[in-house]
């Protein structure tokens, strides 16, 4: 059986969440605007750190994520509007060239690169996962994994929440696997989706209309952290638990017949408020009213993932 850290954190999320996102591959519509924004960050930086021209990352990016798409599913003053991903993602390249970064990366066989790792003796279980890319400091030449994450809003709770967050953990243990070499921790490379301002009010800040400084309002971070040898055994651990309870929920509500009888703990830890299903689940989730609510996504961290033919 096989998973991915996308799926074991939403099995210990919720197991209605679990189930209608990863068994029966349903999300809402706007949904899709954000995570295809996010590949198309990916697509983007992989051809950047691929050796490419920022020309090349602006072309992948578009590509990934054609402005006539997103014109018609998001208005053009939100945060996910075409125009102002590519701002944001053309400034970041701008403002960091390779020599410039934290990191050296490994080379461009290392970038976009898929692992597959069994979590157990038995071989039961397999862990795959997605490495954004490979690389080592430029202080002490340790080798880290590379993780692209676009978000709304970069605060300090949200770069706290990775000193001990289980993807990391889980690239770390898989990609020390999968190329027989010791890995010590990542570089989050942090961007953040926020409104960039455009009005001709003046900007406090800088002194000129917001439309003037409007990419100094873009931010961004590089994060480093660190992974110890028992902080990895005890996610292995309890990364095991999840993929077991995984393969219970599947075994036991196989179809939406048995979605009323799916244990809903969101609930009891505040899980429910980031929850796409949220509304469906107050309505008494009615299996009838998928159709009209939710679309079909499958998910997969690269193509073949979850095949078990498929090594990396």
């Amino acid at each position: 059986m096989r998973a991915d850290n996308s799926i074991l954190s939403s099995v210990a999320a919720c197991s209605t969440q679990a189930i209608l996102k990863y068994h029966h591959h349903l999300t809402l519509p706007t949904d899709r605007v954000e995570l295809q924004a996010g590949r198309a960050i990916h697509a983007g930086l992989a051809v950047l750190f691929s050796g490419g021209t920022r020309e090349a990352a602006l072309k992948a990016f578009v590509s990934a994520y054609p402005q006539a798409w997103a014109d018609s599913l998001v208005p053009a003053d939100d945060r996910y509007a075409f125009l102002n991903v590519y701002r944001i993602l053309d400034h970041w390249i701008t403002t960091h060239p390779l020599h410039q970064l934290p990191f050296d990366l490994l080379g461009s066989e290392f970038v976009e690169v898929g692992f597959a790792q069994e979590l157990d003796e038995a071989g039961e279980f397999t862990l795959v996962g997605l490495l954004d890319a490979l690389g080592r400091d430029r202080d002490v030449g340790a080798c880290h994994v590379i993780d692209v994450k676009s978000t709304g809003r970069i605060a300090g709770q949200w770069e706290k929440k990775w000193r001990i967050a289980s993807q990391i953990s889980g690239y770390v243990w898989g990609a020390a696997l999968e190329w027989q070499t010791p890995i010590v921790g990542a570089f989050i490379v942090a961007i953040e989706i926020a409104k960039l301002p455009t009005s001709d009010r003046k900007c406090k800040e800088h002194g000129v209309p917001y439309s003037e400084c409007s990419l100094l309002h873009a931010s961004s971070v590089i994060l480093p952290v660190q992974r110890t040898p028992q902080q990895i055994e005890t996610w292995k651990v309890n990364v095991l638990l999840l993929a077991k309870r995984w393969r219970r929920l599947l075994e036991t509500y196989p179809t939406l017949d048995h979605l009323e009888f799916v244990p809903m703990e969101g609930m009891f830890h505040n899980e429910c408020q980031w929850c796409a299903f949220m509304d469906f689940c107050t309505m008494g989730r009615p299996v009838h009213l998928i159709g009209a609510n939710f679309v079909e996504e499958r998910w997969e961290p690269f193509p073949g993932a979850f095949d078990e033919t498929t090594t990396s």
